[in-house]
């Protein structure tokens, strides 16, 4: 490789690792507001940040854009913020950044129904600091809505305001420090282990689903509490019942023990269900805790836990009007047999 293609090479390898910067602080916002750690917005936007979250009037200041994200979650039982789909481009020490959201928000006792979902786009600018990557922008575009809008009224307390909440969050203190390429494979892994776990049980392929554990791993499943490969075998047995599944996972988080041969990891999952015969969509929203584990130069899940936000089922009584018998069916490899991915 010669000069050039050396520095055509570390530029290339610097434009990667700013946009896995910035989609990391995309989903710390995410996780932020899911798991209501107000303090850790520090480490999102700029104190200057302005934001544009459908609401009468521009948010000016991140203690404003703060107070405004606390008032309309923090008497919600649950909420789940998706996002996939990112668009990076990168300029210098700034950068635009735009995604899709769905973001589910769930009150039990509200009056007609426990869930509302938002479907939408944020739309971001960000600037480069001594701390990482911060959002100095964002827009929130709501492309359509779903559900009971009584689950976000809440009731008549007020949410404590920033001046009333200690922070614990660091200004001072780098939270996104440029990682190394060993923790980018490392990270790469775990992911790939996880991602053969939807594609094993989505296919009732269950020879990939175990390759995501090793084989003394255990699965908390809440009815299932066990050895993962025995949880692998009975899954597989009794989701064929549904004509098709499809776990989807998103915002996946992976902190590396200093050890090196550790990791953890959150994600969150969409699993949709569905039986033809009775035209029921079931859906399932939670989260997946996982701990991993570096055995040889392989890594596996050494622990899952898998987290309950909220479940619908639905009956849909036509599909969308489109030929579908022309396009190849779900089933056509379910289970898969060994068949290699791709067509």
């Amino acid at each position: 490789m010669n000069e050039a293609q050396t520095q055509s090479s570390h530029a290339d390898l610097a434009s990667l690792l700013d946009e896995r910067d910035i989609v990391k602080v995309v989903n710390r916002y995410c996780f932020a507001l899911d798991t209501k750690d107000w303090a850790d917005l520090d480490n999102v936007f700029l104190p200057n940040a302005t934001a544009d979250l459908s609401t009468p009037t521009l948010l000016v200041g991140r203690e404003a854009i703060v107070d405004r994200i606390r008032a309309a979650l923090h008497h919600l039982d649950d909420s789940q913020h998706l996002v996939g789909n990112h668009q990076v481009t990168i300029d210098g020490d700034s950068a635009t950044h735009r995604c899709y959201l769905q973001a589910q928000h769930v009150r039990h006792a509200a009056v007609g129904g426990p869930n509302y979902i938002i479907g939408g786009r944020y739309e971001d600018q960000l600037l480069r600091t001594a701390h990482g990557w911060r959002i100095a922008h964002r827009t929130l575009a709501v492309m359509w809505k779903e559900g009971n809008l009584a689950v976000t009224q809440g009731d008549a307390q007020p949410a404590p305001s920033s001046a009333s909440v200690a922070s614990t969050a660091s200004a001072d203190k780098p939270t996104n420090p440029t990682p190394t390429a060993d923790q980018l494979l490392i990270t790469e892994a775990c992911r790939e282990a996880a991602r053969r776990y939807s594609y094993g049980i989505d296919r009732l392929d269950v020879d990939v689903m175990k390759s995501a554990y090793w084989p003394d791993a255990t699965d908390d499943h809440g009815l299932f509490v066990g050895n993962a490969w025995e949880f692998c075998d009975r899954v597989v047995s009794t989701h064929d019942r549904w004509t098709w599944t499809m776990h989807s996972i998103f915002n996946h988080r992976i902190d590396i023990d200093p050890d090196g041969k550790h990791a953890r990891g959150e994600m969150y999952n969409v699993s949709c269900l569905f039986n033809e015969k009775d035209r029921v969509l079931s859906t399932w929203y939670g989260r997946y805790l996982d701990t991993y584990q570096r055995r040889g130069d392989e890594w596996r899940i050494h622990h899952r836990v898998c987290v309950h936000n909220g479940d619908t089922n639905q009956h849909v009584p036509e599909s969308m009007g489109i030929d579908a018998a022309k396009f190849r069916q779900a089933s056509f490899d379910r289970p898969a047999n060994r068949r290699p991915i791709g067509p």
